[in-house]
């Protein structure tokens, strides 16, 4: 199955990449719970040359920014001894580009799948440029486990991505 899910992250990549003209355009990854968990995943074997990218945009060399939202990325470390990160960002990236290059996590303290990583590890710690903790849903959903599917549309959440892509897009 693992494998399976990579096959398919690395097909939608290569069509992206395809659609972009075939170039190797800097990458902005939003992932959603055990999407996270997913990309994580994929990225590492990527860095790692265990992947399937045969260009720097599939092998994640072109990775700007990475934004988790309600992962649960820590429940996945818990039977390791040794939790390692990514490598983020990539040392591939123009220095206009690494400069601006974030990986952004948010997170509910209501949420029971949604936790901060930095405090996972050294490696996460450093990272991981921010934990954000934020209050996602309204008046009936964000005091309990129902505001993991409230992120989406809560402004607390997408201003801050809205401007990071911006600031990415215009760098």
């Amino acid at each position: 199955m693992y494998r399976q899910i990579h096959t398919r992250i690395h097909r939608h990549l290569a069509k992206l990449r395809f659609t972009l003209g075939d170039q190797d355009k800097p990458l902005i990854i939003i992932a959603h719970s055990l999407g996270s968990a997913i990309l994580s995943n994929y990225i590492w074997d990527e860095q790692k040359n265990n992947g399937l990218g045969t260009n720097p945009f599939e092998r994640m060399e072109t990775l700007t920014s990475i934004v988790t939202f309600r992962s649960n990325i820590p429940l996945f470390t818990l039977a390791l001894d040794n939790i390692e990160c990514i490598n983020f960002p990539p040392h591939t990236l123009p220095p206009n580009l690494e400069t601006k290059a974030k990986w952004l996590n948010f997170f509910d303290g209501d949420d029971v799948l949604g936790y901060p990583l930095k405090p996972l590890s050294p490696s996460y710690m450093q990272t991981v440029t921010e934990d954000l903790q934020i209050n996602a849903g309204g008046l009936f959903t964000s005091w309990n486990p129902i505001s993991h599917t409230e992120y989406w549309t809560d402004n607390d959440f997408t201003k801050p991505v809205a401007q990071l892509i911006y600031d990415l897009v215009n760098a």
